[in-house]
């Protein structure tokens, strides 16, 4: 059985194949940089200038589904819908 033809896609959205990652790849291992100009990202974005709490939080099966229902509709995640409706009920 032939290996199916693996391939990647980049940020940008462009497809690559392995060929091309191993050419990227020793282009990168021959060239010289400077690390220290080099911002290094870890984790999830931050939500403000401080680091975030997590606060587990346990709903009912129908909380979820109208939580998820949401979700599909607004395009936003779970999280992100959670944020605004505690910050609305806390604003008001």
């Amino acid at each position: 059985m032939k290996k199916a033809n693996p391939h990647y896609v980049l940020k940008s959205g462009r497809v690559i194949s392995d060929r091309e990652l191993e050419i990227m790849s020793e282009k990168i291992t021959h060239e010289q940089f400077d690390l220290s100009q080099i911002k290094r990202l870890r984790g999830r974005p931050r939500l403000g200038k401080d680091p975030s709490v997590i606060v587990p939080v346990r709903l009912n099966a129908d909380l979820v589904d109208e939580l998820d229902l949401r979700v599909h509709d607004s395009g936003q995640t779970r999280s992100e819908v959670i944020r605004l409706a505690l910050k609305n009920y806390l604003a008001s």
